[in-house]
């Protein structure tokens, strides 16, 4: 009942702020740059994103406040570092909504962000597939545990943000991903997780209403960056099973749209020696469209794509 609680809590008040986002967007012109590879030409407010950070974070204050459950959930020890975090990646994807920080800064602020959630114990330190005997509880070296910890987090910031070029997409698949992530963390009994996942859920639901086709606004670097970040922090804990095995193929397989694409796109500037971070029109939903498909079919599209990788996932977690 909690969860519901706070998702529907997340969800209305993310619903009645978006909206006073969008205005003060258009007050001080916080608009999409213009851009050739844009989809859509008209220009939109871009820092929609804002309305998520105000549904999660506030409804995440009314709850512990409010004493719901009587668990007082921002005095958790686990959760504090984490909303640290997210604080810190939003307000950098904020700042580059407004101000654009050149990408080598930004993925060094980054990468400082995905230390810290290493060093107090949000980590990728093992690795176990129990079908197979001989690689069980495999322990990483502290260097590796970190360099896996830091090219994940920030990977998958970067992966959810590349995905923010069509009406509906990166919030959508967002919800997709933090429906599944709550179903690993129950199944796990990990109660923060559930609740965390629910106040996203809603906030980015309550954002969608005005990011559906055709859009009022987009979430910007500011929204694409929280979600990455929580979901890969989240999605790092609701696979830790009470042994504290973490089951690292199922996470994967629950993100690898999103990760193939970023690779793939990755790969491709290298390959014609360019810039990773080079703009171009290579990201799935831009290859879709150049085909010829719709956009409506695009989003379907990825979108069951999104489902169709969750429902794996939850096959893996049953089976290791």
């Amino acid at each position: 009942m909690q969860y519901l609680i706070i998702f529907l809590l997340s969800l209305i008040i993310s619903l009645i702020s978006v909206p006073f986002v969008k205005r003060f967007g258009e007050k001080f012109n916080l608009v999409d740059r213009k851009d050739s590879r844009k989809i859509d030409k008209e220009l939109k407010v871009r820092v929609g994103g804002i309305g998520i950070f105000i549904g999660f974070f506030v409804s995440l204050l009314i709850f512990h406040f409010g004493n719901i459950n009587k668990f007082e959930l921002l005095y958790s020890e686990n959760l504090k570092p984490i909303l640290l975090g997210a604080f810190f990646i939003f307000m950098l994807g904020v700042i580059d909504d407004i101000k654009s920080i050149s990408p080598w800064p930004r993925l060094f602020a980054e990468v400082l962000i995905s230390i810290y959630i290493w060093s107090v114990g949000v980590r990728i330190d093992s690795f176990s597939i129990k079908i197979f005997p001989e690689i069980t509880d495999i322990e990483f070296p502290i260097i590796i545990s970190l360099l896996l910890t830091v090219i994940w987090i920030t990977g998958l910031i970067n992966a959810i943000n590349w995905f923010d070029g069509l009406d509906g997409l990166a919030g959508g698949m967002a919800c997709i991903y933090l429906f599944f992530i709550f179903i690993f963390a129950f199944i796990n009994k990990n109660y923060l997780v559930c609740v965390s996942s629910s106040a996203l859920l809603g906030s980015n639901l309550g954002f969608l209403k005005f990011n559906k086709k055709p859009a009022e606004l987009i979430m910007g670097d500011g929204g694409s960056y929280l979600n990455g970040f929580l979901l890969s922090v989240l999605g790092l804990i609701s696979i830790e099973k009470i042994s504290s095995e973490q089951n690292i193929i199922a996470i994967l397989m629950l993100f690898l749209i999103p990760l193939i694409d970023m690779t793939y796109v990755i790969y491709m500037r290298m390959k014609f020696k360019k810039s990773p971070f080079f703009p171009d029109r290579s990201h799935l939903h831009q290859r879709l469209l150049n085909k010829g498909y719709s956009e409506d079919f695009t989003l379907k599209y990825i979108y069951f794509l999104a489902l169709l990788s969750g429902l794996f996932s939850l096959v893996i977690l049953n089976q290791l």
